[in-house]
């Protein structure tokens, strides 16, 4: 169905919920896809990091969502980071450097053993994951307001929030199928886990992937132009 409005949108609508500028716009889709498949991921991840420790590591509830201290702390630093070295490394890279702590953080998490103890595996991608959740948000907003034309440049917060929510709902819903087809109503609950958190490894990579290859076209661009610029203060100079 998401196809068919993205169809729909670009073919026949009188009036689009979504401007041309956005629609026809390689790079803005380039964006969007890499942070549709990195929240998917970690949609995937969420679900599964509470039933491993639920079910498995028998937390109790509270003690579960305690482990989301890690969040708190390195999530401020994340933002902290995005707010004093932005301007300097540029998003495309913050973008990108989100999509690797997708990837990572579900790998880590797919190959934690139930009888590990906590400060190792799942502290450590609980860091790394709170890099890809607040360096993608911040990152994909400021890339999509300086696409856009001035007159849309206010709807790229709420576009991005848009992605990530309808990202973490399907995506859920694909790896619990995947749970599902390869437990087959088994009684190796780990492996059905791991299963859906394959798929999770497989989106955020896919993410990686778009947001790398906008990460090198950018930089290629921004060199370019400081070459351009060079070139120019010389011929000036001269």
């Amino acid at each position: 169905m998401l196809v068919l409005f993205f169809v729909y949108e670009l073919k026949w609508a009188e009036s689009p919920l979504l401007p041309p500028s956005i629609t026809k716009n390689r790079q803005i889709i380039t964006i969007l896809t890499s942070l549709f498949f990195g929240w998917g991921s970690f949609g995937i991840w969420t679900f599964y990091y509470y039933s491993f420790n639920l079910n498995l590591r028998h937390f109790s509830p509270l003690w579960a969502g305690s482990t989301h201290f890690v969040f708190v702390i390195f999530g401020t630093l994340a933002a902290l980071f995005v707010g004093l070295f932005m301007r300097k490394i540029g998003p495309s890279i913050v973008f990108c450097m989100s999509s690797v702590g997708f990837t990572c953080g579900c790998i880590i998490s797919s190959v934690t053993p139930p009888s590990q103890t906590y400060w190792r595996n799942s502290f450590g991608m609980q860091v790394i994951l709170a890099m890809g959740m607040d360096l993608s948000f911040p990152g994909a907003s400021i890339i999509l307001s300086d696409i856009l034309p001035m007159e849309y440049q206010g709807m790229s917060g709420s576009l991005v929030n848009t992605v990530v929510n309808y990202a973490t709902s399907l995506f859920l819903g694909m790896g619990t199928t995947v749970e599902t087809q390869v437990l087959k109503h088994g009684a190796d609950t780990l492996h059905g886990y791991r299963s859906a958190l394959y798929l999770a490894i497989g989106l955020a990579g896919l993410g990686f992937l778009f947001s790398f290859s906008y990460m090198v076209e950018d930089l290629w661009k921004r060199h370019r132009a400081r070459m351009a610029k060079n070139a120019q203060a010389q011929l000036e100079f001269s």
